[in-house]
């Protein structure tokens, strides 16, 4: 049985979805069912989960029989094996790589694959393997989207049983066979399945059989355990034949669709479906701004109930359909049509009584949160759920803050004045407003994330707000992994001092090893007195072809160690070698100091570092596949032991043993030497793709759009989204993908997808809306918004323009609208008009700040700045030094 459940609020869709688990929970107790038998919610993100496993935890005060996963992993689990899986991912990878680097060695090559040997010819090792990376999300992309594709490039040269029919394949051949990419990629996928076992169904070839039997097979049991899909937001073609199969099964599937709109705004979902309401007449306005800015959403929501309510079957090979099919799709008849309900409030279905059990089990119904404010905010959002434009605003507000748009300098600037603003709205005692109440979302997080932690870090104790970032990959986060990689670069590079010194400041490196910055201040002394300049030993600047022999790390040990066991007595030099102390000029440090602790820790590094350096010199830094797992978690505990915090050590150490079992499985008990420069790639790729899980309770939340889509907070910001962010986009293809040339109906597109998700991030705010832009420091040259901030524009003065045409006012009203709720940022956080409260100018709104600075301590610097203008700064280290700690021949 299937039950598809829609709302424009996230609020009723997780009540709804505790309410049907309450009663699946029930159904569990009166058949017995084992303890350890578990209810499945499938979940977009891991942002999601969090948010549904608390509230679940919160209203049945543990949530023990209930398990979350994604879809991935969930299709992982149905159809036995899946291209994006990480092992299967990990060996396709290095098999490309292994394939690509034996066609480097081939003289000849088919005419057709011209393009393909010309390319790799100007590859590097390394460069291959990235090439290889991006092959690898192409074929991805054809296994979730293209499977008709592989299954008939397999098929030229292996046995399938039973393939799943492909509609115009011969006719979509002919079309792709034009493309100067296709024949290549074809040809290497079919060698990519016989190099992974096609004789013994191994990993492709595997796949291939699996996903096509048990797409044919797959029916859910009596005794199967409830699935929860809640927020599809994208609906691959090869999932809607797993959810079709539930169609005339006992077991119980239940869909949780978000749809911004009430009303029929759709392509080909049954008309019969819902009891629209009478007499409506589209509102192009809205309509418009719905299919630019929703169109994904559209489109998922058509796909699937095209499929749940029409008798065609689900393939996972989906065409295009003609006009015609779409006209008798909307004319489908359903077995129930579904009910609308409009809500004030999602507590409506927390009460388990059976009525709302069968109103919660139908086939398919809906329920939509309208807001009873006339607020700016609620305004917009209501008029999306209506698809009425004439309830957006026509008069400007001065007092209405709900919806605000900010203009700043910089985004510095952006994310100073949004914390001043949230500062102001956190104390003020009409409004209840906690941290975790908050979000804050850029277009990208990992290219924030400086500037917000340089500001969050900057904000004195008494205006401290706990803060998170979400969404940042283990590379941006994992210092032990950052400093592992650091190591790898600085044992294949020339050991200039400027790396080694830059490597030793690590954070890692100084736990491990008992360095201070101070010591490592010291070190560098040291080291720059000891003649230390370039390479590690005698053997390395032989090789660089340095004529000095004496500038090593090597050289610099010696004479170092030499003045540490030598007294200032010693004839010198000492047997050809000039001992150093320290920093003979100054005298402040020496290597004796402190019984020596430093120079002993920096001398058991440097030869740690000569010992690894000479292991992996002495394979010519390559080992078999199979060596390099030991090779590398020996190179780990050997620099940075168990010093360092024990997640980051964790998480590091997984990603070397996936990484690891990809390449042994590639390469399959072969010696084939692999260079550490390749695998070290390897590891930064892993890194870069695996994402730090962070729970964000009690916190206020940073992260990207993408990964708080559709979750509701009181207070919403949107920062950095200006014509140079990169948001929406356009639609990215590798440039061999085929697929770009050959769209299909249920084809992902990024542009379509980012635009419904700022859409989708704008209706989940429940109070406040903040958007902000940075237009730079010239007047005459100011950014522009981002596209999607000027869609949004274009439909929320849509109205006021409607009204002013009766009169001729029409441009007039829509400024006056718009200038009522943009504001400009003061240049910086020292500006007067961050502090002061200034007339209320009509000809320059946009000067005119909602909110005051909380920052007394710079408030004070301007005023003190103001009183005295001739007064000089204070040197920040004006205490001298003591006489005792200078040399001699600076004392008295």
């Amino acid at each position: 049985m299937i039950s598809t459940f829609y709302s424009n609020s996230f609020e009723v869709l997780r009540t709804v979805l505790a309410t049907k688990i309450g009663f699946n929970l029930e159904d569990l107790r009166n058949r017995n069912a084992s303890f350890f038998e578990q209810i499945e919610v499938i979940v977009p993100t891991t942002m999601v989960e969090d948010n549904l496993n608390r509230f679940l935890a919160d209203h049945f005060g543990a949530t023990p029989g209930i398990k979350f996963s994604n879809v991935v992993s969930w299709m992982f689990k149905v159809l036995g094996q899946s291209l994006s899986n990480t092992e299967t991912s990990q060996v396709m990878d290095w098999t490309f790589y292994e394939i690509l680097r034996q066609k480097q060695t081939e003289k000849t090559f088919p005419k057709e694959e011209k393009r393909l040997y010309e390319y790799i010819q100007t590859l590097d090792p390394v460069g291959v393997l990235e090439f290889a990376r991006h092959l690898n999300t192409v074929f991805i992309t054809y296994g979730s989207y293209r499977f008709d594709w592989l299954q008939q490039w397999a098929l030229e040269k292996f046995e399938l049983n039973n393939p799943l029919p492909a509609p115009n394949a011969k006719i979509e051949e002919a079309r792709l066979k034009e493309n100067s990419d296709f024949l290549w990629q074809k040809r290497l996928w079919q060698e990519l399945i016989e190099q992974t076992g096609a004789d013994n169904r191994g990993k492709i070839f595997g796949w291939l059989e699996n996903t096509i039997t048990r797409i044919r097979k797959n029916k859910p049991v009596e005794d199967s355990m409830p699935i929860h899909l809640f927020l599809p937001f994208s609906i691959p073609p090869n999932l809607l034949p797993l959810i079709r199969a539930y169609e005339d099964s006992p077991a119980e599937l239940n869909l949780y669709i978000l749809n911004p709109c009430a009303e029929y705004w759709f392509e080909s979902v049954p008309k019969a479906q819902f009891d629209w309401s009478e007499n409506f007449k589209v509102d192009n306005s809205c309509l418009n701004y719905l299919l630019t800015n929703a169109a994904s959403t559209r489109a998922a929501i058509d796909r699937l109930d095209s499929f749940l309510f029409s008798e065609e079957e689900a393939s996972a090979i989906e065409t295009d359909i003609s006009e015609e099919a779409k006209k008798k799709r909307q004319n489908a008849s359903v077995k129930q049509p579904g009910s609308r309900n409009f809500l004030s409030t999602e507590k409506t279905f927390e009460n388990p009584e059976e009525e709302l059990k069968t109103k919660v089990s139908a086939e398919s119904a809906s329920a939509y949160l309208e807001y009873p404010s006339k607020s700016f905010l609620h305004s917009f959002q209501n008029s999306i759920l209506r698809m009425d434009s004439t309830l957006l605003p026509t008069e400007p507000d001065e007092n209405d803050v709900s919806l605000r748009i900010l203009k700043a300098p910089s985004f510095v600037r952006e994310v100073e004045a949004t914390i001043d603003i949230l500062q102001n709205w956190f104390t003020d005692k009409k409004r209840v407003l906690k941290p975790s109440d908050v979000l804050v979302v850029v277009p990208d997080i990992e290219k924030a994330a400086p500037v917000i932690e340089g500001v969050m870090a900057s904000l004195p104790k008494d205006l401290f707000i706990p803060w998170k970032i979400i969404g940042l990959s283990e590379e941006k986060q994992n210092a032990l992994a950052d400093a592992f990689v650091g190591l790898g670069k600085l044992l294949m590079s020339d050991f200039s001092a400027r790396e080694f010194f830059a490597w030793l400041e690590k954070l890692p490196v100084q736990q491990q090893w008992g360095f201070s910055l101070d010591d490592i201040s010291v070190i560098q002394t040291w080291l720059y007195s000891a003649g230390y300049s370039v390479g590690i030993d005698h053997q390395q600047l032989a090789a660089l072809n340095f004529t000095d022999e004496d500038t090593s790390l090597q050289d610099a040990m010696e004479r170092l160690s030499l003045g540490f066991f030598l007294d200032e007595a010693s004839p010198l030099p000492f047997k050809k070698v000039l001992p150093i102390r320290g920093d003979e000029e100054a005298g402040f440090d020496t290597v004796s100091d402190d019984s020596g602790r430093l120079i002993q820790a920096l001398s058991q590094l440097y030869l740690n570092l000569a010992d690894q350096r000479r292991e992996l010199l002495a394979s010519d830094f390559a080992l078999p596949a199979e060596g390099w797992r030991e090779s590398l978690l020996d190179m780990k505990n050997r620099f940075f032991g168990s010093s360092c915090d024990p997640e980051e050590s964790y998480n590091f150490t997984e990603i070397i043993e996936t990484v690891c079992k990809g390449l042994t499985a590639a390469f399959d008990g072969t010696e084939k030497p692999v260079s550490f420069d390749v695998v070290l790639s390897e590891l930064r790729s892993e890194l870069s793709k695996t994402k730090r899980e962070v729970t964000s309770s009690g916190t206020m939340t940073f992260t990207s759009i993408s990964l708080a889509r559709g979750i509701p907070y009181k207070v919403i910001c949107c920062l950095g989204f200006d014509e140079k962010s990169g948001f929406p986009g356009t639609p990215k293809f590798e440039e061999f993908d085929l697929t770009k040339d050959h769209r299909r109906r249920g084809d992902r597109d990024a542009r379509k997808d980012n635009n419904a998700v700022f859409l989708d991030t704008l209706l989940s705010a429940r109070e406040n809306l903040l958007i902000s832009y940075t237009i730079g420091t010239k007047p005459q040259s100011e950014n522009n918004p981002s596209l999607v901030i000027d869609n949004f524009k274009n439909y929320f003065l849509s109205h006021a323009m409607s009204v002013g045409m009766e009169d001729g006012t029409a441009q007039e009203k829509a400024d006056e609208l718009w200038k009522s709720i943009v504001t400009k940022v003061p240049l910086n956080r020292f500006s007067m008009r961050n502090f002061l409260e200034e007339p209320k100018s009509l000809e320059k709104r946009e000067n005119n700040l909602f909110w005051k600075s909380p920052r007394k301590d710079v408030l004070e610097s301007i005023e003190h700045a103001y009183r005295n203008p001739d007064a000089k700064e204070s040197m920040f280290a004006n205490t001298g030094i003591p006489d005792e700690k200078l040399p001699k021949t600076m004392q008295n």
